[in-house]
């Protein structure tokens, strides 16, 4: 289409309105494109069609440009070359460090060069007229032309040492009769102005004020323009199109800085970089407050000590991650071994696999921790320093007997499995029944007596809110490395909970512990050697919920 589809829409619902005859290739397109189509539909279409203007796109890519460039100060700031960096106020960036001040313009496009002559770059230079009483009046208004006034603020006649530095993220590419290469090569702000540069002759041109007044820079700032370009550098950063080495870079220098002393194990990340930006940009929105502008080393140091406390959680997450995975998949090895020779192994086998697949995505996209996991599974609770405790031999056979309870489980019930969300003991829920498998390892086995004490305590110790969730559910309890040859069959237990909670649903002689958790006690080990029996059976479903069935036989 020639037109944008903002136009196709204007005119179609001009004309509708007006009850005029519509373009029928017009209707057409809006018919095509529009008409009875869902948003997706719709979004997708706008995306690729034509746009009239990107002008919101330019300048918000310019303005992340600027933050970017003003951590690069702050950097600066941080290695002692700058005592305070100042946002957008006199100018986009203002830098300062005993008499020295240095004002920054930031000039941003999508193209990676452009000619002197051509727009924007031609602002470098270029003036425009003013009319006043029907004349006109030359203004002293382009880029460098802000830039240098700055030194009315700061003049050198009162001790100050100004700089000025217009950083582009593009190269200016000069043509016959402009070249501002003197310029760019300029870094240390000093460098002399021959009398036939071009940019002073420019910019030696008479102008005037907004009342028509004509002024000079040797009468507003004390010095003439000569002086003032000694000190102008036209700075050539990174291109937009290379942003994400900008970024790089900046995480590079950052990382020096929050990080000395820690190694090189642990860093921050662009996410953190925008982090930064955030701040900085929340500082601007607040007019009336404008020491907000000035970011200082105290400022700045207690925002860098969040995002290293961030970036280190983020580090220590992906640490644990990392371990988690490596246990799951060794386990998850070891698991598929020891089924493989069996006649239902091919059956087996997917389910593993398509477990492994839940746990990674448990790890990595649900908050899934590994050492909670074995926290839970051997005390009821995260309070506890269990895991550190464990060998990593312990730690592998625990989740080897855990893995093949549930995917026991998982095979007897035709439903898929996933962590439920309570509190105390590791728990599975599968889909559309109402009903949680928790989970109890000893740490040294022990007989029933002495595993039903353990479990009123766990239970007892639990939250107010855990304790009515576990009151309300069908709760199943496999118990795991027990030594007790009588604990061969599902039993029921009883849990009174410890205090005495008045509940207003209750009636007034009745209090919370006196309304017990019902819970069935399912002997793991039984349970594991009638998984590997059903793996040589027919039907290996059926087998598991006929011998789950004969377990739970005299249980009310």
């Amino acid at each position: 289409m020639i037109n944008t589809v903002r136009n196709v829409v204007d005119e179609y619902i001009l004309k509708r309105d007006n009850i005029g005859p519509i373009d029928p290739e017009r209707e057409e397109i809006i018919n095509q494109y529009f008409r009875n189509r869902k948003g997706e539909e719709i979004a997708e279409h706008l995306i690729n069609a034509t746009v009239s203007e990107t002008g919101g796109l330019t300048a918000l890519s310019g303005f992340y440009y600027q933050f970017l460039v003003t951590i690069e100060y702050i950097v600066e700031m941080l290695e002692d070359k700058w005592d305070f960096v100042i946002m957008e106020y006199h100018d986009d960036i203002v830098v300062g460090k005993g008499n020295k001040v240095r004002f920054v313009q930031v000039k941003t496009s999508q193209k990676i060069k452009l000619e002197v002559t051509e727009s924007p770059a031609s602002s470098l230079y270029r003036r425009s007229n003013k009319e006043i009483n029907k004349k006109q009046f030359l203004q002293a208004n382009s880029w460098v032309d802000k830039l240098l006034l700055n030194a009315t603020l700061t003049k050198k006649s009162e001790e100050y040492e100004t700089e000025f530095q217009l950083y582009s993220s593009y190269h200016f590419i000069r043509t016959k009769n402009y070249n501002f290469d003197h310029y760019t090569d300029n870094k240390l702000f000093n460098k002399e102005v021959s009398s036939d540069d071009g940019l002073l002759k420019v910019l030696s041109e008479k102008v005037f004020d907004d009342k028509g007044t004509e002024f000079t820079y040797l009468s507003l700032c004390g010095e003439s323009i000569e002086s003032l370009l000694k000190r102008f550098y036209l700075h050539t950063g990174s291109s937009l199109q290379e942003i994400d080495k900008f970024q790089d870079y900046l995480c590079m220098k950052l990382n020096r800085i929050i990080f000395s002393g820690y190694g090189e194990n642990v860093s921050i990340a662009v996410s953190d970089l925008n982090f930064i930006i955030g701040y900085l940009f929340e500082e601007c929105t607040d007019k009336t407050n404008i020491e907000r502008l000035i970011i200082t080393k105290e400022k700045i140091v207690n925002l860098l000590d969040i995002v290293r406390k961030k970036a280190l959680s983020q580090a220590s997450l992906i640490v644990n991650q990392h371990e988690g995975i490596t246990i799951i998949n060794r386990v998850i090895d070891e698991l598929l071994n020891s089924v493989k020779d069996f006649r239902n192994s091919e059956i087996v086998n997917s389910l593993i696999y398509e477990y492994k697949k839940y746990l990674e995505c448990w790890i990595l996209n649900e908050g899934g921790d590994i050492k909670k996991l074995f926290e839970r599974l051997f005390d009821g609770t995260n309070k506890t320093s269990i895991y550190s405790r464990l060998s990593t031999n312990m730690k592998e056979n625990s989740l080897l007997e855990l893995f093949t309870l549930i995917i026991m489980l998982t095979v007897s019930k035709n439903k898929k499995t996933r962590f439920d969300g309570n509190e105390s003991l590791v728990a599975k829920k599968f889909e559309d029944i109402d009903e949680i498998f928790a989970f109890l390892r000893l740490e040294v086995a022990k007989k029933k007596p002495e595993v039903i004490e353990r479990l009123n305590g766990i239970i007892k110790n639990a939250s107010l809110k855990e304790q009515l969730y576990l009151m309300g559910i069908d709760l199943n309890i496999i118990i795991q490395n027990y030594n007790d040859r009588k604990f061969d069959k599902i039993e029921p237990l009883k849990i009174y909970v410890k205090e005495s909670i008045d509940i207003e649903e209750l009636e007034d002689n009745q209090k919370l512990n006196e309304v017990p958790i019902i819970a069935k006690l399912l002997p793991g080990n039984i349970m594991k050697a009638d998984f590997y029996d059903a793996l040589e059976e027919d039907d290996i479903e059926k087998y598991l919920v006929e011998r789950l069935e004969e377990l739970e036989e005299g249980v009310l």
